[in-house]
């Protein structure tokens, strides 16, 4: 970009701070849907340190007629309550109750974590939504 005077070069600068507040927010949801995708990918599929489903849990889903062995996925529930809300500056990622048990364990079930994994794995796509965001908004678009 070639500006005419210090004046115009003002001018440019004023109106991409005027667009940095609403980009932010695009990029707030636009975070959180990146995480939310990536743990509901997690579910149905035996990840890195999680061990194998019990044999009754194998038999139980076998006889409901759920999908085997598909980990952390017997209807849907669970991956459709997994969601993005934005608040303002910050996003919360979340799923319904029972997704707690399966991500930290309990006395008689392993943990089998999802969202902490899709968290950090969603780094660098988050990183490159914002650069993304940045980019419009330095545009004009």
């Amino acid at each position: 970009m070639n500006f005419r005077s210090f004046g115009a070069l003002a001018d440019h600068i004023d109106r991409i701070i005027g667009r940095l507040p609403a980009a932010e927010l695009i990029f707030v949801a636009e975070a959180g849907e990146i995480v939310a995708e990536r743990a509901k990918s997690k579910l149905g599929t035996y990840q890195a340190g999680w061990p194998p489903l019990a044999a009754s849990t194998l038999a139980e889903k076998e006889r409901l007629g759920y999908p085997i062995p598909s980990p952390l996925k017997r209807t849907r529930q669970m991956h459709d309550s997994i969601g993005s809300k934005p608040e303002g500056k910050t996003v919360r990622i979340g799923a319904a109750a029972p997704a707690q048990y399966h991500e930290h364990g309990t006395s008689i079930m392993p943990p089998r974590p999802f969202m902490g994994p899709a968290m950090r794995e969603s780094r660098d796509p988050v990183k490159a939504a914002g650069v993304r965001m940045l980019s419009k908004a330095f545009r004009g678009r």
